[in-house]
């Protein structure tokens, strides 16, 4: 599959000018700040919220497994953090050993390595979507 054009970009561009997308998010976005404030909720979640979801809608078909991927990907590692269990390693729970066993060494260690990287990431959405309301320091 190649890769577009920047002519074709552009007239996708337009064509979401035209038909309101942008009126259109910026509405709900506007709504959903509003309905997060009423219920107490971070106004940073719902931005990166909407990131997410402006996004995915102008990226949807390049991309749209990989998004899958992602949203799959994180749910797991909600899973991990609330679960009550004492985990000395999260990402022992976040191994597709379907892929991880048929790997070399080396490849295990690339795996890992990646694993961990996407982990902090959507350990980082986690906590913009999960506020904690005490923050104990220690």
């Amino acid at each position: 599959m190649e890769g577009k054009t920047f002519k074709e970009y552009a007239r996708e561009a337009r064509k979401r000018m035209k038909s309101g997308f942008w009126q259109k998010m910026r509405a709900e976005r506007e709504q959903a700040i509003l309905e997060a404030l009423r219920n107490g909720q971070s106004i940073a979640a719902v931005e990166a919220q909407f990131k997410r979801k402006i996004q995915c809608a102008i990226c949807a078909k390049e991309d749209e497994q990989k998004i899958l991927d992602d949203e799959a990907f994180y749910e797991k590692v909600c899973n991990v953090l609330e679960s009550t269990d004492l985990l000395m390693s999260p990402l022992a729970k976040l191994i597709d050993h379907d892929i991880y066993d048929n790997l070399s060494e080396r490849d295990k260690q690339n795996y890992i390595l990646k694993l961990s990287d996407r982990f902090v990431q959507m350990k980082q959405r986690y906590d913009e979507e999960h506020p904690r309301s005490i923050d104990l320091a220690f």
